[in-house]
């Protein structure tokens, strides 16, 4: 159940298919440098 009115649900798993399970997202993200592009225009 999410809280809010709307939630994205990024579905991230580890584990082999049959027996994965669900893992924190932003935990995903520590290692990763996030970058921005200029929209051209």
């Amino acid at each position: 159940g999410c809280p809010a009115a709307a939630c994205l649900h990024w579905g991230a798993m580890w584990g082999p298919a049959a027996r994965a399970d669900y893992v924190d997202p932003l935990g995903l993200l520590a290692g990763t440098a996030i970058r921005l592009k200029p929209v051209a225009g």
